[in-house]
């Protein structure tokens, strides 16, 4: 084939590369938008949404995320200087630096992000630890979706279920409407 692509091998690879999105946007390729049935308004109103969830994404996550990430930091200093305090996130995180006399503002602003960019061990990768670090002290889910984009994938999924028909022929299911009519057994 032309792009480097192989002809597929089985009905089973037909039909997966039939549903699969190519748009190299890991949200559009998740949620698979091209196989939904929209009338035009519906279209356009995905479109708008789409286009919304984005200004949202950029105004909106990247704050929240920022917050999540100072709250971790917050929660494993609270931990090191905790006496009697919940130190299982520190279970995790291995060493850390004394605090030498500093004040828990002070020990945060000097120390805080050299433990945050130390996180993750041979078990789990650095982004991995951050996350569930997150989890553990905001309760943010790990796998937490903005609830624009949630919105919009429920929309999708919605559309999905009344009277989608984009790919009929390929999956054999018969056509229906006003002007087609059943066929019958053979006797």
């Amino acid at each position: 084939m032309m792009d480097g692509q192989q002809t597929p091998g089985s009905m089973l690879e037909v039909y997966m590369h039939a549903i699969a999105g190519r748009t190299n946007d890991d949200f559009l390729d998740r949620i698979n938008m091209g196989v939904g049935n929209y009338s035009y308004a519906e279209y356009w109103q995905q479109v708008r949404a789409f286009r919304r969830g984005l200004f949202a994404d950029a105004g909106m996550t990247r704050k929240l995320m920022a917050k999540a990430r100072r709250q971790a930091k917050k929660a494993v200093v609270d931990a090191i200087y905790a006496e009697n305090g919940d130190r299982a996130i520190l279970a995790r995180i291995g060493d850390t630096p004394d605090t030498d006399g500093l004040s828990k503002r002070e020990y945060f602003e000097e120390h805080a992000d050299d433990i945050w960019q130390s996180l993750g061990d041979e078990e789990y990768s650095q982004a991995e630890h951050q996350a569930w670090l997150v989890n553990q002290v905001t309760g943010l889910s790990m796998d937490w979706t903005p609830p624009h984009w949630r919105m919009l994938k429920m929309r999708h999924e919605a559309s999905r279920s009344k009277d989608a028909r984009l790919i009929d022929n390929l999956f054999g299911r018969p056509p229906e409407g006003p002007d087609m009519q059943a066929l019958e057994e053979f006797e």
